[in-house]
């Protein structure tokens, strides 16, 4: 029976990161927040950006694909003309509440090939303050490291995070309103 322990333990270790953390009872007693799911959102370049001549000055239509589990979070944005994959990201509390958090995650940039001679691809990090167990918008700003920075505001779409697009994204927000 003793040999049958190591195994069993892993595979509730498993069942908790993956699932398990995510069902109400459990969910209250961790506090962490399930924001999982793909969210709509708009990012709004800052006036003093330094954005080249043809850029896109915005407002900037895009998609954010947060993939959680207990341990770990991916976040995916994705816009007409480029993909941003986080590289390290971390959430922790805000101050003394237990239900506000702050999102923070480094990530990379790679545009689309036709957009490349005014758009290289970048690195740049985003902060996302988060307020609840089961949040349904999220606010939150962005630098990248050629001097471009701006807010943003999440709103939930839905929680799967397969889409392949921005248009697809979009074309699902269509069908849901």
């Amino acid at each position: 029976l003793l040999a049958y322990l190591p195994s069993a333990s892993g595979i509730l270790i498993v069942i908790f990161d993956s699932w398990a953390w995510k069902w109400s009872a459990i969910n209250n007693l961790t506090g962490r927040p399930r924001i999982d799911g793909t969210w709509i959102t708009t990012l709004r370049p800052h006036q003093d950006s330094h954005i080249p001549a043809g850029g896109n000055r915005g407002p900037i239509k895009a998609a954010i694909m947060i993939d959680q589990t207990y341990w770990s979070i991916g976040i995916t944005l994705l816009t007409s003309e480029s993909a941003s994959y986080s590289t390290v990201a971390s959430l922790r509390r805000h101050g003394d509440s237990r239900d506000r958090r702050i999102l923070t995650y480094a990530y990379t940039n790679e545009p689309a090939q036709e957009h490349r001679p005014r758009s290289q691809p970048h690195v740049g990090a985003t902060q996302l303050h988060i307020s609840g167990r089961r949040p349904t918008q999220i606010t939150g700003m962005y630098w990248t490291d050629r001097l471009t920075s701006g807010d943003l505001d999440l709103r939930l779409l839905n929680r799967h995070t397969d889409y392949p697009t921005l248009r697809t994204v979009l074309d699902q927000n269509s069908a849901a309103a």
